[in-house]
């Protein structure tokens, strides 16, 4: 499956038709949307580092390099991909 983090602003502009268009199965779609226990960044990393998402798609404000790395290990523990998308 797909995993998408980020606030709901973010996810509310990525139109369902587009996504379906660009050839993924809406079915197969997991939304995470940060709160007040969970930003996106663990969000991110426990996507990743969990296997469950083949790909997770994240919007960023900038990252540190740590904080790159960090997702970077996540997903190489979890057999994922990390797209990170930065919103200014």
């Amino acid at each position: 499956s797909l995993g998408l983090v980020g606030s709901e602003m973010c996810i509310r502009d990525r139109p369902k038709a587009q996504l379906r268009a660009a050839g993924f199965d809406l079915d197969k779609i997991i939304l995470l949307k940060p709160d007040a226990h969970h930003d996106t960044m663990s969000l991110a990393k426990q996507a990743l580092k969990s296997g469950t998402c083949h790909t997770v798609i994240s919007w960023f404000g900038s990252l540190a390099e740590n904080q790159l790395n960090d997702l970077a290990q996540a997903a190489e523990l979890g057999n994922s991909r990390a797209f990170l998308i930065r919103h200014q």
